[in-house]
């Protein structure tokens, strides 16, 4: 290991160094005191410096040859007190050394870091100018040692140096020394990755259950004295607009009470209502925004085809599901009456999973706006269709150490708002985007949602998109 990935308060660091023919130059941090050893004769030394000299020394050479190459590690503790390790990733074997680069980087805690390299061209990248805090896709492959199948990490968190975080998996700790072994076989898809290294942090603990379904509530059925109040100005052209017959003589309270109930129009590919508040509402069907592989959109290859069927559930007629294909392509004009000016709106994906058990969609969808000229053409979200999932490994091959694991489990991710929830209606509903009408005027919804290249959407079930108040 090169003494220039080192750093420690009892050390000077070399910078670099000069070997090309007679010239041999090392390179090191700028003292400003100069060197100890001009001060080691001075009689002004009390014995107490001296002392503190040869400990520092001491800690200096212990760091440099300790057996455990501490050097290459940080400790830290948590709120609580609990210790913390990272290990840098100079201490990993990489089986195409060529790839990697070792580079200082200023929020590191080491060093150096490790930058790989791809080997072939990618057009992908993290602006961390358009980023949230939200976190975000990165497909990360590995496999530990004697496992039967690889691992995925797909997400990976923000801390707060600016570094992301991806959780690998979680192990109890028996106060043993173990050995945990795993290969990265895969890295995302970007132009080069820095790899700062691998850290063990403690995470609170729960007993072993399962996570509650939260249960949205999305119905608009509430009446209250003020409900004449809270009718728009332009409902009559949605009673003109409605599937169905509304009679000539029906009330104002009746016609309230119907839209919060909810009424079909644009013959029945329009779900309009009110909520609590009397901020128009509205879903649109499946039929209404799909672009099917099977019509004038099938010059693109990974786009979703679809199955049309009938649910009793349903408010639509018909829904889609999906028969192949990685992209649900959504592009809907939405009319000014069907909404709010002046208010936040969010956009839903109303759907079902797939009921058959070897369909999985564990990888999130990328949500990316396709609408030419918008302000976010090309920003992308993601949604996840099912929770995030991480190993919880046993560290220890003792069957004496196996009946003491506790009946504890360390607790997943925070709550993420782009997941799948459940519905009062039966069905379920991810928020794919969020947008401000500040006028009456019509509004595209116009995104591309696209799965990971290892899995399809067969199987998804696609009722509508609801906007509704955020």
């Amino acid at each position: 290991m090169m003494l220039s990935r080192y750093r420690h308060k009892n050390l000077v660091s070399l910078l670099g160094f000069c070997d090309e023919g007679d010239e041999k130059i090392l390179v090191y941090e700028y003292e400003f005191n100069g060197s100890l050893e001009k001060y080691l004769s001075s009689n002004s030394l009390t014995w107490g410096q001296r002392l503190k000299i040869c400990i520092g020394a001491a800690r200096g050479l212990e760091y440099l040859h300790n057996p455990l190459e501490t050097q290459q590690r940080w400790f830290s503790l948590s709120k609580k007190e609990q210790n913390c390790e990272m290990i840098s990733a100079s201490e990993f074997t990489f089986q195409d050394p060529g790839v990697v680069q070792w580079i200082p980087h200023s929020t590191s805690r080491f060093f150096e870091v490790a930058k790989i390299e791809r080997p072939h061209n990618s057009s992908s990248y993290v602006d961390q100018s358009k980023m949230t805090r939200e976190p975000i896709f990165l497909g990360l492959q590995f496999k530990f040692k004697d496992a039967n199948e690889s691992s995925f990490s797909h997400l990976a968190d923000w801390i707060d140096n600016g570094w992301m975080i991806l959780e690998l998996c979680q192990f109890v700790s028996y106060r043993k020394v173990a050995k945990l072994e795993l290969l990265l076989e895969g890295i995302p898809s970007y132009n080069f990755m820095l790899l700062e290294g691998i850290q063990f942090l403690p995470i609170e603990m729960q007993a072993i259950e399962e996570e509650p379904l939260e249960v949205v509530d999305n119905s608009n059925t509430m009446i209250d004295e003020n409900w004449e109040q809270k009718l728009p100005n332009d409902y009559p052209y949605i009673i003109k607009a409605a599937k169905d017959r509304v009679p000539y003589n029906i009330t104002n309270k009746e016609i309230y009470t119907l839209l919060s109930n909810g009424i079909l129009t644009n013959k029945g590919q329009m779900l309009f209502s009110l909520d609590k508040d009397g901020i128009k509402c509205c879903m649109a069907s499946a039929r209404a925004f799909l672009e099917d592989n099977d019509g004038e959109f099938s010059r693109f290859s990974d786009l979703a085809s679809f199955r049309w069927i009938s649910l009793y559930e349903s408010r639509f007629e018909k829904v889609a599901e999906c028969q192949s294909g990685r992209v649900l392509r959504i592009n809907c004009l939405i009319n000014s009456h069907m909404l709010t000016p002046n208010t936040t709106y969010a956009t839903y994906l109303v759907c079902k999973l797939p009921e058959v058990s070897h369909v999985t969609l564990k990888c999130p969808l990328e949500v990316k706006d396709i609408s030419f000229g918008s302000p976010n053409f090309n920003e992308v979200r993601f949604i996840y269709l099912s929770s995030p999932k991480t190993p919880l490994i046993m560290l220890t091959n003792s069957d004496q150490d196996r009946n003491q694991r506790p009946t504890m489990n360390p607790l997943s991710r925070p709550k993420i708002e782009s997941m799948l929830r459940q519905r009062k209606d039966g069905w379920m509903e991810a928020r794919i985007w969020t947008f401000k009408v500040d006028a009456a005027t019509s509004v595209n919804v116009t995104f591309a949602l696209t799965c990971n290249e290892r899995e399809q959407l067969t199987g998804l079930i696609v009722q509508g998109i609801e906007i509704r108040p955020k």
